[in-house]
């Protein structure tokens, strides 16, 4: 029983552990799109703040997104990580380099354009090839830690864990259950560990986006698989942050969009038509991009609000998360001079 890596596994469980998963605390993880038409207004909707009113920085910035040139010490880390030598090299170019061997399944990428590093492998397993000594969170954050240091990222460019200086790592596990006579042999195949950056008080959200990273471990702290997507970005130009007062007034207008918590039961709404009242509970700045900077709209990286309330219809209330400008100017480039 070899289960392949890159199609479903029926008898896998990946659960989260120690630290929960952003998109399980409810927040907002989609992309707000500044030409998103606005929705039916509506004037005696009742807005609600109860979220910190310093939730979120007083300015906010527009950034220019360009292709990363890794260093050669971050290349030179991950072979050593990934166990590629310069000979193993299959592909070379301008845009980054490829590395592969006949002895080994798996492959690392290494990708300029993309700002990107990928790393993966297989290891056999089964019944009689159960995986041991997989890593435990205290010994992740370790392992985790170091494997950010080695592709030149600081600690202090992480989302932190609520007040604290320490990053916040979310830890899965991934089980396997193998039907034996009579009995039924769960094992935890492999651990991973995510992060995500931080800058200038904007939090990238979801996976390969620009601002995160992942590193999987199995038998004996085997590494499984790496992903980095940390682009090259620079200050273009700053706004002042949306105020509570503005962001209430355009969820009365429809500026501000609905958008369904991922994981929950409660129903997906289009709009605010039918909701009587709408109450913001929590509030952060946040950045999704796309995997290349060849995709149309993205040498322009413009941050969003993201929040999480609850949305009253009159005979029951739900959660909600809400997509809002992050600024007035929405119109412009980012090409402030």
């Amino acid at each position: 029983m070899t289960p392949n890596r890159f199609t479903p596994r029926n008898n896998a469980i990946k659960k989260a552990f120690g630290i929960v998963l952003p998109c399980a605390l409810g927040l907002s993880q989609s992309l707000w799109c500044a030409t998103n038409s606005p929705a039916p207004q509506r004037t005696k909707l009742q807005v609600r703040w109860e979220a910190p009113t310093n939730a979120l920085p007083a300015t906010v910035w527009v950034y220019r997104v360009e292709p990363k040139v890794f260093s050669a010490g971050v290349i030179s880390n991950v072979m050593t990580l990934a166990g590629y030598t310069t000979n193993e090299e299959t592909v070379y170019g301008t845009n980054g380099m490829v590395f592969s061997s006949p002895k080994r399944v798996g492959n690392l990428r290494i990708s300029f354009p993309e700002a990107s590093i990928k790393y993966w492998t297989e290891i056999p397993f089964g019944l009689t090839h159960l995986a041991t000594a997989v890593p435990e969170e205290k010994q992740l954050y370790e392992l985790t830690t170091n494997f950010i240091s080695r592709v030149g990222i600081g600690l202090d460019e992480l989302v932190n864990k609520t007040n604290s200086a320490q990053p916040l790592i979310h830890y899965l596990e991934d089980q396997v259950m193998f039907t034996s006579t009579n009995s039924v042999i769960t094992n935890i195949w492999s651990r991973e560990a995510r992060f995500h950056r931080l800058l200038d008080g904007v939090e990238f959200i979801g996976f390969d986006r620009g601002g995160d990273g992942v590193i999987e471990f199995g038998d004996h702290a085997t590494i499984l698989r790496f992903s980095l997507s940390w682009w090259n970005v620079k200050r273009q130009k700053a706004y002042p942050t949306v105020t509570p007062v503005t962001t209430m007034r355009w969820i009365r207008e429809g500026k501000a969009h609905p958008d369904h918590i991922p994981g929950s039961d409660a129903p997906r709404l289009q709009d605010w038509t039918g909701v009587k009242t709408v109450t913001v509970k929590h509030a952060r700045l946040v950045c999704v991009g796309a995997g290349r900077l060849d995709e149309p709209g993205f040498s322009t990286l413009r941050p969003f609000v993201a929040m999480e309330g609850a949305a009253d219809i009159g005979t029951t209330n739900f959660d909600v998360g809400i997509d809002c400008p992050a600024f007035e100017d929405q119109t412009d480039s980012g090409g402030g001079k």
